[in-house]
């Protein structure tokens, strides 16, 4: 079962001229790839509730420099649901290391917002690819604030209410469209025209309400800071970008964040919300090539 419907939903997709389906660790994954086979790659992931629309205005800018390869996480966009454990950091993971082994791709840089940020990490920590650097992009590696579902999501884990009261209440209000208004709103960013209609239909799918509400629940961004704060641990050179008008993830909580890297990232600040991606695409777009640079894969 798919999360959305190619003929249906498809048409309303700016990255679904560029996608396909590619079959890779027992699930049916949408990729998106873009730019000189020949030239460096770099993996785009999105958090939680995304699919590779975030990144639609963001690709053609890398694909100037990079082969760009974006994805649908498991359970998200027009990539299967998995069984409730590939819903978790661990099992997405595990899903992308097949899936890029089908590709044949080997990053050199991963690039993640939100939640995606932190799959890019686990991803580097597993080592099973090398990257150069890692771009953190709204970084979800504390559990969000401000956001209009954090009273159930904060009941849930103080223990008072069980996952699946959790999952149907959220189910219901995410079918409003006054609810994802207000979650949008929320966010601080300004959406590009289209992509409101994009969130619309992610909520009105309910195997993308149920698939987003279970990696929100299971996400455990602490226990990837703990997993950080292994002195065995070794990552490349990490850049965190925090917004300074993302409600959700403040800078301050991602400076917080910082501490637990082994070794400290570089922090960049700008002028945008909990959107970055599909925002700023710009100035997203300059600081992966900046980053790029830096580390040699690209010359200055």
């Amino acid at each position: 079962m798919r999360t959305l419907d190619l003929d249906t939903d498809g048409p309303y997709w700016p990255t679904r001229e560029r996608g396909r389906i590619v079959r890779a660790g027992g699930l049916a994954g949408f990729v998106v790839q873009d730019g000189p086979p020949d030239a460096p790659e770099v993996l785009l992931l999105h958090g939680v509730a995304g699919t590779t629309h975030c990144f639609a205005l963001l690709i053609p800018l890398l694909a100037r420099h990079f082969r760009v390869t974006a994805i649908d996480l498991p359970g998200h966009g027009f990539t299967e649901v998995p069984e409730e454990a590939g819903l978790r950091r661990a099992g997405m993971v595990g899903w992308i290391h097949a899936l890029l082994r089908e590709l044949g791709s080997s990053p050199a840089l991963l690039a993640g917002h939100s939640a995606g940020a932190g799959i890019a990490i686990e991803l580097a920590v597993e080592g099973e690819i090398e990257p150069a650097a890692i771009i953190g992009v709204n970084p979800s590696l504390v559990q969000p604030r401000n956001v209009p579902l954090a009273g159930p999501l904060a009941a849930w884990g103080a223990g008072l209410m069980p996952d699946r009261v959790v999952a149907s209440l959220l189910a219901r209000l995410a079918r409003t469209e006054v609810f994802v208004d207000q979650v949008l709103r929320s966010t601080g960013s300004t959406l590009p025209p289209g992509h409101r209609e994009c969130y619309l239909r992610i909520s009105r799918s309910p195997a993308q309400v149920q698939s987003a509400i279970r990696m929100m629940i299971g996400w455990a961004p602490h226990d990837l800071l703990g997993q950080l704060r292994n002195p065995a641990v070794s990552l490349p050179p990490v850049t965190l970008v925090a917004g300074t008008r993302d409600r959700w993830i403040p800078p301050q909580e991602v400076r917080r964040a910082a501490r637990s890297f082994p070794t400290p990232p570089r922090l960049i600040e700008f002028d945008e919300g909990h959107l970055g991606p599909e925002g700023s695409p710009e100035r997203v777009a300059e600081i992966v090539l900046e980053v790029a640079e830096r580390t040699g894969v690209l010359p200055r």
